[in-house]
């Protein structure tokens, strides 16, 4: 299945200049699925322009404490 997405023209020129002869979807599928990277949501955000270092910091910490803090059923 094709998706359309939009990016930014500070992206698309990120993604040209390391394209070669791949697809775009073989860039994004590399990007994303570097070692270092694998499973990392605040790496594929911030390369992606999504979210800043400082909100992806505020999220991961009220996530956290949520998850703490978070009781199931009454009282």
């Amino acid at each position: 299945m094709v998706r359309v997405i939009s990016i930014s023209d500070e992206v698309y020129s990120m993604l040209v200049k390391i394209k070669g002869g791949k697809s775009f979807t073989e860039v994004i599928k590399s990007l994303a699925s570097r070692r270092e990277d694998k499973g990392n949501f605040d790496a594929v955000m911030k390369f992606f322009g999504a979210i800043s270092d400082s909100e992806a910091g505020a999220m991961r910490a009220s996530s956290a404490k949520f998850r703490k803090d978070f009781r199931f059923g009454p009282g």
